[in-house]
């Protein structure tokens, strides 16, 4: 009897001593248990990292001809040449306005030119004429007086000796005389060929200004015929035919699509880093997931300080690849500022204020301060403080995560 009641308090010690075990071990899980963390991972790489700067806003896609066509003139609609989204060559016609007196003006400026120019040619024909005239006069009076200058020195020689008389003298110095007369007439003909030249003169000068009548003219009716001044694509029409329109009024509005390329704004603070010829990634959104490679070729050398007082710079970039780009697309920019290969680098979402690093060891956290180097928003050099391939927390934000705490992977933090 004594042995079985020892043997049902030793079974019933058993029993309390499982019951405090359990009770305590829910008490414990309760009170004083830790879950694992569930964190997201991933591995120290290497390989390439690039310091980048992004633009402050998105830029926009710009041309580098671009002009909004206005009339030179006051007039009406004749004729629109050309439609919407049309490609026009330059010099190509865009839009006439009514020219019809304008047409008759320049009818009758080169009808003047071609009075003058009859009239000139008419001066130098009667030039010729007279020069050639008085040339010939002047020779043959010429002889005239030098056979009447001798005939006189014979006769004054014959009168001398006795055999000629003197009224034959006199008759032979009346010849001399009337030859040296008609010689001397003959040289003043001659100076009149000075007026034919000053008639030619003014014939030229008639000239010159019957051809400035006619280009200024053609240049006014030039004005009713508005012409392509580049190569491009015609984005807008703001007349229509029949429509007056004043002096300076915009008509069209002409880009050249051929040259496009980025302005972006930049925080001031990037100043320092941008400069020519870096390389860009481009973004935009009519093409989703895909990248585009630039280049900056000009940047803004002043600061710009907007209604909110925020300061910025405009940075141009070309595009390095062709695409089927819009004049006005918006464009996310992204200046690649330097750039290294072959180094370790891990997410930048697993840095702790760019100092500390969470690491899987034994299934733990443990947290390592960090020595970083360039980067941008995705990826950063690790300097010191890491190794290639160890395992690193990316979720370091998640409630919980503290050094040494124990944690379980998850490929999501909604699993």
């Amino acid at each position: 009897m004594a042995k079985i009641t020892y043997k049902n308090f030793f079974i019933r010690f058993i029993i309390l001593l499982l019951l405090i075990f359990t009770i305590g071990g829910i008490a414990y899980y309760f009170f004083f248990y830790t879950p694992p963390v569930p964190v997201t991972v991933d591995t120290v790489k290497r390989g390439k990292v690039q310091q980048t700067v992004s633009a402050f806003a998105s830029g926009t896609i710009m041309a580098r001809n671009r002009s909004m066509i206005a009339g030179g003139m006051m007039g009406t609609i004749s004729k629109i040449h050309v439609k919407e989204g049309q490609h026009v060559a330059k010099g190509e016609i865009l839009i006439e306005l009514s020219h019809d007196d304008l047409d008759a003006q320049v009818a009758l400026a080169e009808a003047n030119l071609l009075v003058a120019e009859t009239r000139l040619e008419q001066a130098r024909v009667g030039y010729e004429v007279a020069k050639n005239l008085s040339e010939s006069q002047i020779n043959q009076t010429q002889a005239q007086l030098t056979q009447a200058q001798a005939d006189l020195d014979r006769a004054k020689k014959l009168r001398e000796q006795g055999i000629l008389s003197p009224g034959e003298l006199e008759k032979v110095e009346l010849a001399y005389k009337v030859a040296k007369e008609a010689y001397q007439s003959a040289r003043t003909g001659a100076k009149e060929l000075q007026v034919r030249e000053q008639e030619i003169k003014a014939g030229e000068t008639a000239i010159i200004q019957a051809k400035s009548a006619l280009q200024s003219a053609i240049a006014v009716r030039d004005k009713a015929i508005i012409k392509a001044p580049f190569d491009g694509v015609v984005a807008n029409i703001n007349v229509h035919e029949g429509e007056g329109v004043a002096m300076g009024l915009p008509l069209m509005y002409l880009v050249d699509d051929s040259d496009l390329y980025i302005e972006a704004p930049f925080d001031e603070a990037n100043a320092g880093q941008i400069s020519l010829n870096q390389n860009t990634r481009i973004e935009l959104d009519a093409f989703p997931g895909k990248v585009f490679m630039g280049k900056v070729f000009e940047i803004s050398p002043v600061i710009s300080i907007s209604k909110e007082f925020t300061r910025t710079f405009t940075v141009k970039v070309k595009f390095l690849e062709q695409g089927n780009f819009m004049v006005g697309m918006s464009a996310d920019v992204t200046v690649i500022v330097s750039e290294k290969d072959n180094v370790i680098y891990v997410p930048s979402e697993s840095l702790i204020r760019d100092e500390f690093a969470y690491v899987v060891e034994g299934g733990r956290a443990v947290r390592r301060p960090v020595t970083l180097g360039i980067g941008n928003w995705e990826t950063r050099e690790i300097i010191n403080g890491l190794k290639e391939n160890e395992m690193i927390i990316t979720s370091v934000g998640i409630k919980g995560l503290t050094d040494g705490v124990t944690i379980k992977i998850v490929s999501s933090l909604g699993e």
